[in-house]
């Protein structure tokens, strides 16, 4: 992984606690010219400042030299695990706290800060109000514009795509496009020659992991699109319902093709349930609120990761949430109540939604 010089480090340590160049000058008492040197690259500080350094951030001198950035895998997915219940078992307030500590503890260790941004996206909806959740959002942002320096490319792209989508979720579309817009494209996917490589090699094994793996991408990538084109038909033909549902209906073939109900499912039938009550085929929802609970029967929500599912088997959970665009539970339940709305007085669509919201919870 890449390795920081000492005035990066310096650098990065000093936001991390937050202070300003002459507020660290001041404590170490050297002048705030001094500090920007070190910090540009220019210069380095003495040799016998390094103890005092080292000392006032509470890390080792080895660490501000940058030896001590590298965590093995296992380790960062320990810490990474460790959050995530913290999240699950405290007060919104306290887990983020943990976190934000997490990442003073690991200033320079991009791939921990990058997986630790990843699960923070996914714990936003736990924020108690909008105030403090867009507050999270400029946070995780902040550190993925640290990991978008990174010169591992799976983590520059990673960044740069995760911070598109929570300006897209802040309504700022320009910085959205901008961080789009630096992401470092291949011009073709080296996966798919890897895969043949693999088989000719007789490495079956990582060959079929890795066409899993190209497969569950690519099906996102297409789903996703599809999603894309239901919008523009939304707002170009109309809201031309019998469009819109027809797109739905392809999603709703990918997933079952590839056996991706228990991910996909319940969100995309909910759509579709959606845009038959604008039509008024009650009967046609009723099948469809009884698909949904049937999924949620046989698989709750958010039970079954990827290799979970038969056909992917091989993968890591993780590449479900890099990789996928899953709705949430609130998102369900918001999606369920719109149905309601469209048909409230029909009353065993009253009682299917009661259903399906028992086995949201």
């Amino acid at each position: 992984m890449e390795k920081l010089q000492i005035g990066d480090m310096i650098r990065v340590l000093r936001r991390n606690k937050e202070i300003t160049q002459e507020q660290l000058a001041e404590t170490l008492n050297v002048s705030t010219p001094a500090i920007c040197k070190w910090e540009s690259g220019q210069t380095n500080p003495d040799i016998s400042m390094l103890p005092v350094i080292a000392s006032y951030f509470q890390v080792s001198i080895d660490f501000l030299l940058g030896y001590s950035t590298e965590l093995k895998p296992e380790r960062i997915k320990n810490i990474c695990d460790d959050i995530t219940q913290k999240f699950i078992d405290l007060p919104f307030v306290e887990a983020q706290k943990a976190w934000l500590d997490c990442l003073k503890q690991f200033p320079a260790c991009f791939p921990l800060r990058y997986e630790l941004a990843n699960v923070a996206v996914f714990q936003l909806a736990k924020a108690g109000t909008e105030k403090d959740m867009v507050a999270f959002v400029l946070k995780i942002i902040e550190v993925f514009e640290q990991c978008a320096k990174c010169d591992v490319l799976k983590i520059k792209q990673g960044s740069y795509l995760q911070m598109a989508n929570l300006f897209m979720g802040l309504q700022d579309f320009d910085k959205a496009q901008s961080a789009l817009n630096q992401i470092p494209v291949q011009l073709v996917n080296p996966q798919i020659l890897l895969s043949m490589i693999y088989v000719q090699k007789k490495d079956y094994k990582r060959a079929i992991t890795n066409i899993q793996e190209n497969l569950f991408r690519s099906i996102n990538d297409i789903f996703g699109e599809l999603g894309n084109m239901a919008s523009v038909f939304h707002f170009t033909e109309s809201g031309n319902v019998d469009l819109i549902l027809d797109i739905y209906e392809k999603q709703k073939k990918i997933i079952n093709a590839f056996g991706l109900e228990p991910l996909y499912g319940v969100s995309v039938g909910l759509l579709i349930a959606i845009t038959l009550a604008q039509k008024n085929e009650q009967e046609k929802v009723i099948n469809e609120l009884e698909d949904i609970a049937k999924i949620l029967e046989k698989k709750p929500q958010r039970t079954v990761t990827i290799n979970k599912i038969p056909f992917f088997e091989t993968l890591e959970p993780s590449i479900q949430e890099k990789s996928a665009n899953n709705f949430s539970v609130e998102a369900c339940r918001m999606l369920l109540e719109k149905v309601f709305e469209l048909l409230r007085k029909d009353t065993e669509i009253a009682m299917l939604k009661s259903r399906i919201e028992k086995m949201l919870n």
